[in-house]
Parts: structure tokens; sequence; C-alpha cells
């Protein structure tokens, strides 16, 4: 099996200030092998701010601060105690 080329990504965003409902954006990024989900979210981080609305407000900050694992599940440092 060969890994994929790139990667694609369904983000979530929601900007409670504007009053509309979420949306979901698809953000398609190169894969490299080894990459994680957190990579692929410092990648879209850092390739994206620049022109995604909202991106520099707090959350981006928090990027990975309760990382989730491929099934959705929260795995922060403190329930793999």
């Amino acid at each position: 099996m060969t890994a994929p080329a790139n990667v694609t990504f369904r983000i979530r965003r929601y900007d409670p200030a504007s009053q509309q409902p979420p949306t979901w954006e698809d953000v398609t990024i190169p894969y490299t092998h080894g990459m994680t989900v957190l990579d692929g979210l410092r990648v879209i981080k850092e390739t994206r701010s620049a022109t995604s609305p909202g991106a520099r407000r707090a959350g981006w900050a928090y990027a990975g601060h309760a990382a989730c694992s491929s099934t959705g599940t929260r795995a922060s440092p403190a329930t793999r105690r």
C-alpha cells in the first residue's frame, strides 16, 4: 500500500460574532511520511492563517492543546496517566 500524495481535513468553522451557523471547510495539504493529525493542523495553521477568516483568533492558539485521536475522542495528557 502506498501513502496518499495529499490528505484532506474537514474543519468545522464557527464565528460567534457573525451570527451565522457553523460551516465546514475542506482543506487539502500534501502528505508526508509519518504525518500525524496534529502535524496536519500545524501545516494548515502555517499556510492558511493569513487568509482564513478568524484564523488569528485565540482558537488557533489552542490547536492541539487537547489533542484528539483519529476516532475523534479526546486524548489529553491528563487522561493518559
